[in-house]
């Protein structure tokens, strides 16, 4: 099966050098001011990229991680380090990234890839949805 690339959706405050990486790496990004007004509330950005089947990039991780398990089509991933870091971070972890979405499809997986980027370790967590139950 071929390799797959996902897309992305920048949140506000994500630097263009990380939409700049993206693209000439050759992934679709979009930006989250150039579809939504701004002061669009967290969920709805959430809930659009889910609509869009694109990867949330943010460094806002206290608001979009709860939401995180409503939006099976949505990857969310957010940064714990500066900005400054975050370029050679995704740099360096975006491959296994793409690895990681493209197997979720593989399987089916039933819910959303969270990749957590800090300066020293990249966690990714694939999560059920809210509404599956957990057999005993």
């Amino acid at each position: 099966m071929p390799i797959l690339s996902p897309g992305f959706l920048l949140d506000e405050h994500v630097p263009a050098s990380i939409g700049a990486l993206l693209a000439e790496r050759g992934h679709s990004c979009q930006r989250v001011q150039d579809l939504l007004a701004p002061g669009t509330p967290d969920r709805v950005v959430h809930e659009t990229a889910n609509d869009l089947g694109l990867i949330l990039v943010t460094w806002n991780v206290r608001d979009f991680h709860g939401f995180a398990s409503r939006f099976p089509k949505a990857g969310l991933l957010f940064f714990r380090c500066s900005e400054v870091d975050g370029k050679q971070r995704m740099d360096e972890t975006l491959d296994l990234i793409i690895y990681e979405w493209n197997n979720i499809l593989d399987v089916g997986h039933p819910g959303p890839m969270i990749v957590e980027i800090r300066t020293d370790v990249v966690r990714l967590l694939h999560r059920k949805m809210a509404s599956q139950s957990t057999a005993a």
